[in-house]
């Protein structure tokens, strides 16, 4: 069986690229975390390649949330981004979240009310299409 980290969550005692050491060190095969754009993906890379270690998974909705169909085009072309980094980094998957976080980790607001049908219909079937 295979481990993965979440290096925003673990070992943050540590600054942000020497939790992927850190990683290793505990027995992970592998490392996630949230928002690539803010990251430096080929200092990512190297330090997992020097540690024998996968991007197992990362956030791949860049901007706009999931829930709000206003959003939909902006949703798609982050999670398109997201691809091509996943596919240079042979990360063969990602996280989508349903709505964005604030700094303080809370959901940040709609723009708009939004019904839960309305946000749920969209999930389903919003950003990517049936």
């Amino acid at each position: 069986m295979k481990f993965s980290s979440s290096i925003e969550l673990l070992f943050t005692e540590y600054p942000f690229l020497e939790r992927i050491k850190a990683s290793k060190e505990h027995g992970f095969n592998g490392i996630e975390f949230w928002n690539w754009e803010e990251k430096n993906i080929e200092d990512i890379e190297e330090e997992c390649s020097k540690n024998d270690l996968k991007v197992v998974t990362f956030v791949g909705n860049v901007k706009g949330q999931m829930v709000n169909p206003d959003d939909n085009e902006i949703f798609v072309l982050g999670v398109r981004k997201s691809i091509e980094v996943a596919q240079n980094l042979d990360c063969k998957s990602l996280i989508l979240t349903t709505n964005t976080l604030a700094e303080d980790r809370s959901v940040t607001a709609l723009p708009r009310k939004i019904s839960d049908y309305e946000k749920k219909e969209n999930t389903i079937r919003g950003p990517f299409g049936t």
